[in-house]
């Protein structure tokens, strides 16, 4: 429901399990995973060379847990059913850096590093960090275009019925 560090904010684990030497150590990355950042990681923990074009980075070099290879931009994130549901606001923001921008009819700005609970908003005092972070955002072309709730067709809601979803 909503887009703060303690829903955002899941642990990752990857771990090679079976076949090869066992690998002794490992690491932490303190650097958010996306989920684009999922199939590059696999690939490069195989020695598999990713595909010309494909999105996102290997979250660790080679599996030892080497910060300097870990996933590096912005981060999109949305929260849709509380406006799909409820009729809320549509949920959608950016993390860049440290930095956290929360697009809602009233804005958040968070800086992670000095704010990690997320309790003092500050869009208010820094307008400019404001403007890049929306830029940022709005170049994800991830305009919701909801205008509320809409009703299901008659056939679409039958399928939708005959599939178990809706009475």
């Amino acid at each position: 429901l909503f887009a703060y560090e303690a829903t955002l904010r899941v642990p990752l684990i990857v771990a090679r399990v079976g076949g090869g030497q066992p690998q002794v150590g490992g690491g932490v990355s303190q650097t958010p995973a996306r989920h684009i950042d999922l199939v590059p990681t696999v690939l490069a923990a195989l020695g598999i060379r990713a595909p010309e074009g494909l999105p996102g980075s290997p979250l660790m070099s080679h599996g030892r847990g080497d910060d300097d290879a870990a996933a590096t931009g912005d981060s999109y994130f949305e929260a849709l059913s509380p406006s799909l549901n409820r009729g809320w606001a549509p949920l959608r923001g950016v993390l860049s850096g440290r930095h956290k921008y929360v697009d809602l009819p009233i804005e958040e700005l968070y800086d992670l590093s000095a704010d990690p609970g997320e309790r003092n908003n500050a869009a208010g005092r820094d307008r400019d960090r404001v403007r890049v972070l929306a830029a940022r955002l709005a170049a994800f072309g991830a305009d919701t275009g909801m205008t509320g709730r809409v009703r299901e067709d008659a056939d679409a809601a039958a399928r939708l019925r005959a599939l178990g979803y809706i009475r």
